[in-house]
């Protein structure tokens, strides 16, 4: 099943008569039919019926105060359904209009209706990732009237006689974040004792509701090397709708995702023919003046044997000639929680709640505007910290930097973007843990051999340059009344790690805040975190692995807990003669380099944390 979408919609006016005909468009057996039905007689709503087909069941209503009001039902199309329905109002002096609807890959039991008087549609919340969002208007007008071209919906106007006027407008949508309220804005403005707005929200069939909790982790067994090369595909859809605009095929695309920080995407596109450049070019336009596509407008899907991998905008196509590959276009991406690193805060924001409810409401303020609404699913729940949560206009920062910022800090918080299949629909969804992702059950084992095993290559860093064993951080400098006094930027007391009672040296690490706070209590917090992860020589171990076709790595495991067993000449064996099993560190980050030139295996490179002690 794709997106619930509409199939036809014909709307009738029933100008001055008790009773008409309504009739319907195209439809196939299975195809929810949808019936808007509004009249203008005082005292006339119980008058108001539709009939044919078999039963009608009623989906909601609303009665006016001074005239009768809208009815919605609905039914499903039989092979045997008529091309036109009945439909009475009150009298001869009744005027009224029918809008019929048929809706493809819909659910019948997943209509949402919000309603509400006046001429603003009212905001809603899907109960699913997917499906097709509707906005109703209708009024009570003396003359002629008009509705307002809503950006990014297919609409219809409908007038009946010169007394009753509406408005449908719609649009499919691939996230379950809130949509906004909606001002129809018809021409004249109707009085709200006169008018009515509705937003209904059609669930695609066979979806399930997004958002909410993230289910518990599976547990897996530990990981085994495994025969075959995984079959890999990509996606290219449309960043708002999700609308589909053709399969892309790169030559050594490479991919990753990691705890609090955007993963990149690269992939190189040749074309060796016109006709390859043609298919291309339907993507990344030839003319940077065709709007409709191309870098900044696109997402890749990018999947692995059927599971979704990531998620991600592509922000550069440089279209070139290379010595080594010829034609083509190189593209990039990065993911959606770095998109938001190119949306500025373009007003003062300030929410006091729990520290996840924070950083929930700063991902909504910036989908307030829906061309810079990514649809993400966010999680729910609390951390159970609160801090305040406030940035400034004049910091001359984005949504991503402040969120980013915000949740390195002592007690805070990881997140990630997690693309999750619900219902056959891509969900792009905000996963949280605090103080950091953590799920202990979610473990994997990769092994290094004399005589083989997945580990084919893995380095171990340690440095003092990135650490210290006295540290601090540097905010901002507060303002002074008296301008003739000195300014000194705010700081945090310096933090001394037990390396120092071991015999270490001196090595201060003084940080500064990225968005200058001036708030002390801040200013430690981010020290706290800092000595917790940047304590003498950080530690930062990763490896690449092999992955087989039926790999039980998770893509979402970012959190999940990794073991390496090693047997080499640096790694020594256990006193009963055993290859050598570090602990389980905590992953943070993974990127992945598919089968191709140069490698017949797909290749995933395994970043882990320092901590070592699984919560």
């Amino acid at each position: 099943m794709g997106l619930a979408s509409v199939r036809s919609v014909v709307a009738t006016p029933i100008p001055g008569a008790a009773a008409g005909v309504a009739a319907r468009g195209e439809g196939q057996p299975g195809d929810v039919i949808l019936a808007i039905q509004s009249s203008d007689k005082l005292g006339g709503f119980a008058d108001m019926t539709i009939s044919g087909g078999g039963t009608w069941q009623p989906v909601d209503s609303l009665e006016g105060p001074n005239w009768a009001g809208t009815k919605i039902s609905r039914k499903i199309l039989t092979t045997a359904e008529p091309e036109q329905y009945t439909v009475t109002q009150t009298d001869a002096n009744t005027y009224g209009t029918v809008i019929i609807l048929v809706l493809k890959d819909a659910d019948p039991a997943g209509i949402l209706v919000v309603k509400r008087p006046g001429t603003v549609a009212p905001a809603a919340t899907p109960v699913s990732a997917s499906g097709l969002e509707l906005r109703y208007g209708v009024g009570i007008v003396e003359g002629l009237a008009s509705w307002a071209q809503l950006t990014g919906y297919e609409g219809l106007d409908v007038l009946s006689g010169v007394f009753i006027t509406a408005s449908l407008a719609g649009r499919p949508f691939a996230s379950s974040s809130r949509m906004s309220a909606l001002d129809l804005a018809p021409s004249p403005p109707i009085a709200e004792a006169n008018s009515q707005a509705f937003t209904i929200l059609v669930q695609s069939a066979g979806s399930a509701p997004g958002g909410g909790d993230i289910p518990t982790p599976p547990t897996f067994p530990a990981f085994t090397p495994t025969k075959g090369v995984a079959r890999t595909s990509y996606t290219v859809h449309d960043f708002l709708t999700g609308e589909l605009r053709g399969d892309i095929y790169p030559v050594d695309p490479t991919y990753d995702r990691r705890d609090g920080e955007a993963g990149g995407w690269s992939g190189f596109l040749p074309f060796a023919s016109r006709r390859d450049a043609d298919k291309i070019a339907e993507m990344i336009p030839r003319d940077p003046a065709d709007l409709t596509s191309g870098p900044g407008r696109l997402v890749v899907h990018s999947w692995r044997e059927g599971v979704p991998m990531g998620v991600h905008w592509i922000h550069t196509a440089e279209i070139a000639k290379s010595s080594r590959l010829g034609w083509g276009v190189q593209l990039q991406g990065t993911t959606l929680d770095g998109y938001m690193n190119s949306v500025s805060l373009e007003a003062d924001v300030e929410f006091y709640d729990d520290q996840i409810q924070n950083a929930r409401d700063l991902i909504a303020h910036m989908g307030l505007d829906p061309r810079s609404n990514p649809g993400f699913a966010l999680q729910a729940g609390m951390s159970g910290l609160v801090r305040p949560l406030a940035a400034k206009q004049a910091d001359t920062t984005t949504y991503g930097r402040v969120l980013r910022d915000y949740a390195r800090a002592a007690g805070g918080f990881g997140y990630v973007i997690n693309p999750t299949l619900v219902g056959g629909n891509l969900e792009r969804r905000w996963a949280w843990g605090s103080p950091r992702l953590d799920f202990p059950d979610l473990q994997w084992t990769f092994t290094e051999a004399r005589d083989g095993g997945e580990i084919i290559d893995w380095r171990e860093v340690r440095s003092a340059l990135q650490g210290g064993t006295r540290i601090g951080v540097i905010g901002g400098t507060p303002e002074q009344e008296d301008a003739t006094q000195n300014s000194v930027a705010a700081r945090s007391t310096l933090i001394e790690t037990p390396h120092l009672a071991a015999g270490w040296p001196i090595i201060d690490l003084r940080i500064n805040h990225p968005s200058a706070s001036t708030d002390l209590t801040e200013l430690e917090r981010y020290a706290q975190r800092y000595a917790a992860t940047a304590a003498g020589a950080p530690r930062v171990f990763s490896a690449t692995v092999i992955l087989g076709k039926h790999s039980d790595f998770d893509p979402n495991g970012i959190g999940g807990w990794v073991e390496f067993v090693m047997n080499n000449n640096w790694h020594i064996r256990t006193d009963a003669g055993g290859a050598f099993q570090m602990p389980a560190q905590r992953l943070i980050g993974w990127a992945l380099t598919p089968a191709g030139r140069g490698n017949g295996k797909d290749r995933l490179q395994i970043i882990t944390a320092q901590d070592t002690e699984a919560a």
